[in-house]
């Protein structure tokens, strides 16, 4: 859910009794935000989609770095049937299975009861919103275009390959990390699920 609380402990390093409201952190934020509150620094190939709160933590000041959007996933018997992003007070819903989406303000109807997405005034922002969506989803639909480095083995760490270098040989994949990040399509975990996922180009 885009509105379950998080209650942290700390004593002696977290602030008592404080309450942050006005950005979103994500579960899987957890992993880097811990790692830098003990000092350890993760690897570029680890947890891509974990980012650092420690220092909104120590005061409501630090927004730097915060993410702007958070996104989930609803899954079923194999495939995906709905997703969801906020932004701000926004929150864009995608019903896959039936194809009718829809935009809430949760300031204003916290009751998802009102759907704005036909409005012209958040025509701009629904289609940012869609685009954030493909891009941080379990189906993304843009490879890099360019050169990728890779990152493990003693003979390959730090050689740069294109995304054809993985679809030569999909195995390679398992091998480098990067190339679920760079190539998704081709070694995206989670490319099982995607085949009758509906990419929204240009919303």
């Amino acid at each position: 859910g885009h509105r379950v609380p998080l209650v942290m402990r700390y004593d002696g390093v977290f602030p008592r009794g404080e309450r942050r409201h006005d950005h979103f952190v994500g579960l899987n934020d957890i992993y880097a935000t811990l790692a830098e509150i003990v000092g350890v620094t993760v690897p570029d190939t680890s947890a891509q989609d974990s980012v650092s709160f420690a220092k909104y933590i120590q005061s409501e000041d630090n927004v730097q770095d915060l993410r702007q959007y958070l996104g989930t996933w609803a899954y079923k018997s194999g495939s995906i049937k709905g997703e969801a992003i906020r932004k701000g007070d926004f929150k864009l819903v995608r019903n896959i299975l039936t194809g009718q989406d829809a935009l809430y303000d949760l300031k204003n109807d916290i009751g998802e009861t009102i759907n704005l997405i036909e409005k012209a005034e958040y025509s701009a922002m629904v289609k940012e919103m869609y685009q954030e969506l493909n891009r941080i989803g379990p189906c993304p639909d843009v490879d890099v275009t360019g050169e990728v480095v890779l990152t493990v083995g003693k003979n390959n760490a730090d050689r740069k390959v294109t995304c054809d270098w993985f679809r030569e040989n999909p195995k390679r994949c398992g091998r480098q990390p990067v190339g679920e990040v760079m190539c998704n399509s081709i070694c995206g975990r989670h490319n099982r699920l995607c085949s009758d996922y509906p990419i929204m180009q240009n919303p």
